[in-house]
């Protein structure tokens, strides 16, 4: 038999004849339970796909004649003359066990993920006395099993009820796992079947290895070449990248690198390359709080004001489940200093951070009333591994985590000044989209981020979510658990993780950004099938990249994909602007100052639009700050909006009904009061 498919690994096409009994060379492909189905009459031709439009062909050759009078396949060239043959797909995508197989051994069930040796030599010897002759059967991974081996002259009810030893192969597949049926021809009995066996098992052994080995290259090479063309648009000669790591089983199947590490000096991205992942560090600081509770140093139940007293109470307490699972109502310390005109590409320590925290008077919501990510309960957490070990997060996530699972290319960097190996620096678009700038980050606080590592240390990680050696099964079970709120609404994020559905599988991921940085780690845990992808391009949008990926491996297994619907809620959201008079607008004028920033805006006018026009520190001197290049739009009254920033204030007036004041809502950070210092506003910027 000459097989050859397209290396998709989706679904395949089989030939099944409804009468096959009649026909010596008779032989079928089918899913599993599903070897006596009766096909309609109109099924010719027929392909039922989980995903419409991928297929994998597999054509049948005649074998040679030396073989044909001892069984063989039905060929091409006979299924075309033969208007009985029909074409049909069966794939139940169904999963036997957590691995996603069953494979049965010598006529009695058994649950493993890999075939053993033996069995792969019992399918070479069946295929070989079968006429077989393999020349690219695109399997996933190589793996095969046999099914009971049922060489004892049974009846399988074909013409005149002629004897035929039936074997049974399970070819394990993306698609599913799949039987081929073997008809091996007139009376073949369990004692010629062994004659057979012991006459051909050398041979038998060396045809199987070596026709595997080409049959998975060939299948590899086209998934290969598939991911490859998703990251083609970053192989242009100057670009940054990412390196990608595609991980099953425990192992490397495909790594590379695309793009350049470092633009000055020419230096490609490679598996070994080192990035800064931004919140994919979260789980890591996840589990270092997790462990530190199987110590007995603390307990996810415990106000978070016992190791953080300098935290304003703010009435309910906030516990650090409720930072794990970012509905502690926290506003985010990142969003709050951008608000306050901190330059955040510059050097920021924990002692920055834990001011700018402590200064809020009030919470976005009560805690476990929502959810809404917030970087300032990861950076919290930081704060109480160092206050509960007496070891900065650096120190002990190396000791108890990246040590014994040997990632040494892995580290949190609390240090701006420090050097790391192999490490990639980040990029953005200049603003003209010619050319790139560099993006790194001189951040000293972590548990936010601040994780540097390679796709090749992840694999690491990622594998401990099976075996557990860090942590062990208690470990696993509580960092994927999913949070709550008090209403009992259990949410998508777990510990520093996202539980989520890809087209009908269940994924962990979480995704990163900081700087030009970017990442994606993105697990199939029933699979046990995961895609890392590092990028040091701000543009890059690797958790796209990342599924894409896992298309190309997993499609079979995927129900189709669904429209995208991220334009119709963009649609949703904007809101039609609100013609102002210049009058009108002038009345906001003025100095606004907020305890909590420790800033005032002014505001002014800028093209007959209102715009933050400077920050003021507490002296009334300009704020040498960021400011926002957008200028307000009027949605409605009192209230104006900056979509691209996420930014809406609501102007409160008194009751003589001039402006006293505004609220501010800025993505993570909600409910900011600005109070009026002056009335009459001043002179318009021009």
């Amino acid at each position: 038999m000459k097989a050859a498919g397209d290396g998709n690994g989706d679904d395949f096409i089989v030939v099944w004849r409804k009468n096959g009994g009649k026909l010596a060379d008779a032989f079928r492909v089918a899913a599993l339970g599903q070897a006596d189905k009766e096909l309609p009459a109109d099924a010719k031709d027929i392909a039922t796909f989980e995903s419409a439009g991928e297929r994998n062909i597999f054509k049948l050759s005649k074998p040679g004649d030396s073989v044909s009078e001892r069984g063989s396949f039905a060929t091409a060239s006979l299924r075309s003359e033969r208007q009985d043959h029909r074409q049909f797909v069966e794939n139940d995508g169904r999963i036997f066990d957590e691995h996603g197989v069953r494979e049965s051994r010598f006529g009695r069930k058994r649950n493993n993920a890999g075939a053993q040796f033996a069995e792969q030599i019992l399918v070479s010897v069946v295929l070989l006395l079968g006429g077989g002759q393999i020349d690219g059967l695109a399997v996933n991974e190589r793996n095969f099993a046999i099914d009971k081996g049922r060489a004892d002259g049974s009846c399988d009810g074909g013409e005149h009820g002629r004897q035929r030893s039936l074997h049974e192969i399970f070819l394990r597949r993306c698609a599913g796992v799949y039987r081929l049926g073997i008809e091996l021809k007139r009376g073949a009995t369990g004692m010629a079947i062994g004659r057979r066996i012991g006459g051909g098992f050398l041979a038998s052994v060396i045809f199987f290895s070596g026709a595997v080995t080409a049959a998975g290259n060939t299948a590899d090479e086209k998934k290969a070449l598939a991911v490859d063309e998703i990251f083609v648009d970053l192989t242009k000669a100057g670009s940054p990248g990412c390196a990608l790591g595609v991980y099953r089983q425990g192992k490397m199947v495909y790594s590379k690198g695309y793009g350049l590490a470092n633009l000055e000096q020419n230096v490609p991205i490679t598996p070994q390359s080192v990035f800064d992942i931004g919140s994919t560090s979260k789980q890591f600081t996840a589990a270092s709080i997790l462990l530190l509770g199987k110590q007995g140093k603390l307990s996810v139940k415990d106000d978070v004001r016992k190791y953080i007293p300098e935290l304003p109470d703010y009435g309910p307490r906030v516990t650090i489940l409720h930072l794990l699972n970012h509905t502690s109502g926290l506003r985010d310390y990142l969003t709050l200093m951008d608000l306050a005109g901190i330059n955040t590409d510059g050097v920021t320590t924990e002692e920055d951070a834990l001011q700018m925290i402590f200064r809020q008077k009030a919470l976005n919501f009560a805690p476990g009333g929502d959810w809404l990510y917030s970087n300032t309960g990861f950076f919290l957490l930081s704060v109480i591994v160092k206050r509960v070990s007496g070891k900065t997060l650096r120190e002990f996530a190396a000791e108890n985590i990246f040590t014994p699972l040997e990632m040494t290319h892995t580290q949190f960097r609390d240090d701006h000044t420090s050097l790391i190996a192999n490490r990639a620096l980040a990029y953005d678009l200049r603003e003209n989209g010619v050319g790139f700038r560099l993006n790194v980050s001189y951040f000293e606080q972590t548990g936010d981020g601040a994780i540097h590592t390679s796709v090749e240390d992840l694999l690491k990680w990622d594998e401990n979510f099976y075996n557990g050696q860090v942590g062990g099964k208690e470990f696993l079970s509580e960092i994927q658990e999913q949070g709550k709120l008090n209403n009992g609404k259990v949410l998508d994020y777990a510990k520093g993780l996202f539980i989520q559905d890809y087209r009908g599988l269940r994924t962990v991921s979480h995704g990163g950004s900081w700087g030009g940085y970017r990442a994606e780690l993105l697990r199939f845990p029933e699979q046990h099938f995961s895609v890392a992808c590092l990028c040091n391009l701000g543009s890059t949008r690797p958790s796209n990249r990342a599924h894409r990926v896992a298309d190309v491996y997993l499609a079979g297994l995927m129900k189709p994909r669904e429209a995208s619907k991220e334009v119709e809620a963009k649609q949703e959201k904007e809101q039609k602007a609100v013609s102002l008079t210049p009058e009108q607008i002038r009345s906001y004028l003025g100095d606004y100052w907020s305890d909590e920033l420790g800033v005032a805006y002014r505001l002014g006018i800028v093209d007959g639009k209102l715009k933050v026009a400077a920050l003021l520190d507490a002296a009334g001197s300009a704020h040498a700050g960021n400011l926002p290049a957008i200028a307000f739009e009027a949605t409605a009254n009192d209230k104006f909006e900056m979509n691209e920033e996420q930014v809406t204030i609501q102007f409160a007036r008194d009751q003589q009904h001039s402006v006293k004041g505004f609220t501010l809502d800025a993505g993570r950070t909600r409910g900011m009061i600005f109070t009026r210092r002056n009335g009459t506003g001043k002179q318009e910027a021009r």
